[in-house]
């Protein structure tokens, strides 16, 4: 069972991605995993251990698009706005099994659901997700899908998971300003990638 906790008062804003209308959803839905350090430093310097064969990125523009480095096998996504034990998670997963190794959502199973809560928060883009939405249903994309989160995205770096980022790429400027973890599920949906959720 993982543990979540909120960050302290003072920190409250890393709770929300420091880009743009491409994370907009509501606080709540959004994890923060205790660490075992005691200071919240940037991710590069918290993993000191990381496998040979894995990059990692923090920066918001390498989500969609990660640069491939045909020396590593893997590249690994973690948001400067999620802390989170990625060693201890290695260490317990055959992450070398998978395409894809994501974080489910906590909060719900299903992105029409979480689509209704985001259009009445960030009103100005529920024209957007409702467009986005209709399509996707439209296209057969199931209810109770599972909700894949963002923040924290492990890749290998093969042709499936290219056409998988380049789709994901397509949808979110597809439907501009809409969260981009709409399209991602919607990416992966349709990709097939074979995938690990935590």
């Amino acid at each position: 069972m993982r543990k979540i906790v909120r960050p302290p008062d003072n920190s409250s804003s890393l709770f929300r991605s420091p880009s743009s209308h491409n994370n907009r959803r509501p606080v709540s839905n959004q994890r923060v995993i205790p660490r075992t350090i005691k200071q919240q430093v940037p991710v590069k310097q918290q993993i000191p251990m990381l496998p040979p064969v894995m990059d990692i990125y923090a920066d918001i523009n390498c989500k969609i698009l990660p640069p491939i480095n045909l020396n590593k096998k893997f590249n690994l996504f973690i948001s400067n706005s999620t802390f989170v034990d990625i060693e201890e998670i290695l260490a317990n997963i055959s992450y070398q099994e998978y395409d894809l190794v994501v974080f489910k959502s906590l909060k719900t199973n299903c992105i029409y659901k979480d689509a209704l809560i985001t259009r009445k928060i960030y009103w100005d883009i529920s024209e957007t997700i409702d467009k986005q939405i209709q399509d996707y249903k439209n296209s057969g994309y199931p209810e109770n899908n599972e909700l894949l989160e963002t923040d924290i995205i492990l890749r290998s770096n093969t042709k499936t998971v290219k056409l998988m980022n380049d789709l994901w790429l397509k949808e979110t400027q597809k439907y501009k300003g809409s969260p981009d973890v709409y399209g991602f599920n919607y990416a992966v949906f349709k990709s097939k990638v074979k995938y690990l959720k935590l």
